[in-house]
């Protein structure tokens, strides 16, 4: 062996072994031992030196010269500043693929900076696995999951570093900064917890890892280092899932070798540790020994430490491998715990929340290999004979309610006066629901679809897709304002739960957060106002306020240009009534936000007004959704700051995860800027939410269309018109799908259909003139110009469609240039619009992208 392959060899065991504890060490390097003692009698060293346990001595001083170039944080300092955006502020540690940094953006945000051992890049450069996995990792976005940002390579410039290190470039990761301890070091400080302290973060993990396997990403190092827990400001633990580098979606059989290195041997699964590929059982294994560990402390057999160790624990073959369950385990827990090591990957649970499932004691989950069995015998009625259906009804419903839909509560006053706390007080406990991890509240516009009265509960849920459905009324009854409100089970409309609420009429906007809490016990579930609901969404006590913000939100569910600057009004009175009320101040927002952009109402008048409101409601209740979807939108919108509209979209969705409007404004601005994969994660988030909305649905069609799926976006679309025929939007995009495909004759059919529908849509007359032009019909695609020219209000992003047909891209760039001056909100749009292929490779469309700083 050369010496410098020898001290490659070096750095690699003091990589791995560095994190190790002592007992680990030793048994890892005695493994390592056969036929080099003098490379591990080095790297024994060099950990010793790096404990300072011992001076340097001059035989490894190279050693360690090579090792602190090995590791870039022997000389990235404070200050140091990467691609122009990135500022150094402090080291945070080392781990096995690098060294982690909190370094500062542009915006002014703390970040964490992952830098890439540089004894990995020459693998890095020559192979895309790295990069597939970074990629693969980007697309899991949930609260239980850090977030990682993106992958960058960089030549290290004007930093002062030996010239060895030079030769590679900078390979650096950035992600979400968390502050908080690893499960690890939390089971090593404080010893083991109680079941009822454990359960809270094990259905964290499972809805973190759960969210990643929809992705088709298998994190592959599962174990408690990998388990950040931060306390949140209510002093609970919130989970976050780290150290995704690892993930990916198979493991072929040229990577093998790979695959035993990439993952800890204690939580790898038999089928890992022996070569096979990868797979979200996988996950499941290494769940199963982290369910031991933190209620004993132990790992479920004696620890191996070596890969070959590990290995040679599952060479025999046995039902449940070589495991120990401790006898202090709970019953449902060992159940868990079992299935989840079982030495075969199909005989594990199937979910992670099939593992919360069988820790709750409440159901029975099937294998795998028994699922098929179990649903023929289901079907045959099996079960039912031997067990009646009662048996079924309490086996099912014991578990949480999973998705439930809040219908209008009925106004049962003579005079109909209590109209607007109907709705209002249905709107509001959506809001609060929404703030419920894993609960699916249906959103209000596809409630509103169902036919009122209801004729058949059963139907409505059946529609709706929910378990449940709480319904109620609004009554007075003497000087007291009555509410009564009812769960009905979703398969037969049994009443499940009822309660009525007796307030006087000052004391009404206390409602929601009092009915919230005993629905969500009523649901099985916990409200928790750490993630921004229950009592943090306080009303004003002042009863005229309340009143304002109720027919505020009545006239802003309508839309309409007349009624959202009635809604504006409303609103400007609550809070002029009350100036600390936040949900007024939200609603003003989103009511002005609405009106941004559309004709007469340009941005650069209202979006200031957007961001004034919704910032007062961030500085009274920083936890607010709606309000950080207004901040989002003005800051993609007026701003074309995208990083700063991210950070509140992403911060929208993880305070309400149940809120629809949330998952379909981030799906378009991811849309927007081309992350097609991720937009349509989110747009089917917000449809499982909503799956009547017609603004929803709609959006799916047109996200599709823009990812190059046309086909699929005109089966949606003409979804869309099934459930609303004289929907306009529907058409145009129908029309935009079919100028995909070239079908010009059908794309104009569309956009003659919808500008039927609203002859003064200057943007249905601009694609009706783009696709005329483009099929050849240019006589009557220079008519329209002509009457947009002269007609008022007209967006000169319109305009310049109509001279994309053309060909005309000297006036295309000069409405262009208008539309920049005017902060036209279809520049938001410019690098994923299909009809700007033909001015795509000009230099002056490439400019306008590089000013409005589109990725």
């Amino acid at each position: 062996m050369t010496t410098s392959s020898r001290w490659q060899r070096v750095k690699e065991l003091f990589n791995q072994a560095i994190e190790m504890d002592t007992g680990r060490q030793n048994d890892y390097l005695a493994a390592q031992r056969q036929g080099k003692s003098e490379t591990v009698d080095e790297v024994r060293r060099m950990i010793a030196a790096d404990k300072e346990e011992i001076d340097l001595i001059e035989p490894y001083a190279q050693a360690a010269e090579d090792l602190l170039q090995c590791h870039p944080g022997a000389y990235l300092t404070p200050g140091t500043v990467l691609e122009d955006r990135f500022e150094i502020v402090r080291f945070i540690g080392r781990g096995g693929m690098g060294e982690v940094y909190e370094a500062i953006d542009r915006l002014g945000r703390n970040i964490a900076l992952k830098i890439i051992n540089p004894s990995l890049q020459k693998d890095l450069e020559t192979s895309e696995r790295f990069r597939k996995e970074v990629q693969l990792a980007q697309r899991v976005s949930h609260p239980n999951v850090c977030r990682i940002h993106a992958l960058f390579v960089s030549t290290p410039e004007g930093i002062p570093v030996p010239p060895a290190a030079m030769r590679e470039p900078l390979v650096f990761l950035t992600m979400e900064l968390l502050n908080g301890i690893t499960l690890r070091e939390r089971i090593d400080e404080h010893g083991a917890m109680r079941p009822d302290e454990a359960m809270p973060l094990v259905r964290q993990m499972a809805d973190g890892l759960s969210a990643a396997h929809s992705e088709r990403v298998i994190h592959r190092d599962f174990k408690p280092a990998n388990i950040l827990l931060i306390e949140t400001r209510a002093g609970r633990l919130r989970v976050k899932i780290t150290d995704f580098g690892l993930a990916g979606e198979t493991v072929d059989s040229d990577e093998q070798a790979d695959n035993l290195r990439a993952g800890t041997p204690d939580y790898m699964a038999p089928e890992q540790l022996l070569g096979m590929a990868a797979t979200p059982a996988s996950d499941i294994f290494a769940f199963g020994i982290i369910l031991h560990e933190i209620l004993t402390g132990q790992l479920p057999f004696a620890g191996s430490q070596s890969f070959t160790e590990a290995r040679l624990r599952w060479r025999e073959p046995a039902q449940h491998g070589p495991i120990f369950i401790h006898p202090s385990v709970p019953r449902h827990w060992r159940s868990a715990i079992r299935q989840c090591l079982s030495r075969d990957p199909n005989r594990r649970p199937t979910t992670p929340e099939a593992i919360v499932g069988i820790l709750s004691g409440k159901h029975w989950i099937w294998p795998r290999r028994l699922l098929l069995g179990g649903l023929g015998i289901l079907a045959s009625g099996g079960l039912t004979a031997r067990y009646g259906e009662g048996w079924l009804r309490k086996t099912f419903f014991a578990s949480p309610v999973g998705s439930v839909a809040v219908f209008p509560f009925d106004d049962q006053s003579a005079s109909k006066e209590f109209g607007p706390m109907s709705s209002g007080l249905s709107d509001e406990l959506i809001a609060i629901l929404a703030t419920i991890p894993n609960l699916r509240v249906v959103a209000r516009s596809s409630v509103n679809r169902i036919a009122q009265p209801v004729r058949s509960w059963r139907e409505a849920a059946t529609a709706l897709g929910v378990q449940a459905i709480l319904t109620g009324y609004v009554r007075r009854e003497g000087s007291l304002i009555r509410v009564g409100a009812t769960l009905l089970n979703g398969d037969d409309g049994a009443q499940l739960w009822t309660q009525t609420y007796d307030h006087p009429a000052e004391t009404a906007a206390t409602l929601p957060s009092h009915m919230s809490s005993a629905i969500a016990t009523a649901l099985r579930l916990r409200l928790t106002s750490a993630a921004g609901g229950g009592s943090l969404r306080a009303h004003s006590t002042a009863p005229q306020a309340y009143e304002s913000y109720l027919l505020g939100k009545q006239a802003a569910a309508k839309r309409s240009v007349p009624a959202l600057l009635e809604s504006i009004g409303h609103f400007e009175k609550a809070v002029a009534l009350d100036a600390r009320y936040a949900l007024a101040w939200a609603g003003l927002a989103e009511a002005a936000n609405l009106l941004a952009g559309r004709p007469g109402f340009p941005p650069a008048e209202w979006s200031p007004t957007v961001e004034r409101a919704a910032r007062r409601a961030l500085e009274i209740d920083p936890h607010l959704a709606e309000a950080h979807l207004c901040l989002g939108s003005t800051f993609q919108r007026y701003y074309w700051n995208w990083d700063e509209a991210e950070h509140h979209f992403q911060l929208a969705v993880q305070l309400a995860p149940g809120l629809a409007l949330g998952h379909h404004w981030y799906a378009g601005f991811l849309s927007n800027l081309g992350y097609h994969d991720r937009a349509l994660d989110q747009i089917r988030e917000a449809r499982e939410l909503d799956p009547l909305s017609l603004a929803i649905n709609n959006a799916y069609g047109a996200y599709l269309e823009r990812a190059g799926k046309p086909d699929e976006a005109i089966r949606q679309l003409q979804l869309v018109l099934t459930l609303e025929p004289k929907y306009q939007a529907a058409y145009g995009h129908l029309g935009l799908a079919y100028e995909r495909k070239g079908m010009w004759d059908e794309a104009i059919a569309y956009h003659r259909k919808s500008l039927a529908l609203d002859p003064d849509d200057s943007a249905a007359s601009g694609d009706l003139a783009y696709a005329l032009g483009r099929a050849g019909r240019v006589e009557e695609a220079r008519r329209i110009a002509q009457d947009l020219a002269v007609k008022p209000l007209v967006p000169p992003s319109s305009l310049a469609d109509v001279y994309k047909g053309l060909g005309d891209k000297e006036r295309v760039f000069e409405l262009l240039e208008t539309a920049y001056a005017l902060r036209d909100t279809y520049l938001m749009t410019l690098n994923v619009d299909k009809r700007n292929d033909i001015i795509r490779n000009d230099p002056r469309f490439v400019q306008l992208v590089a000013r409005l700083k589109l990725p």
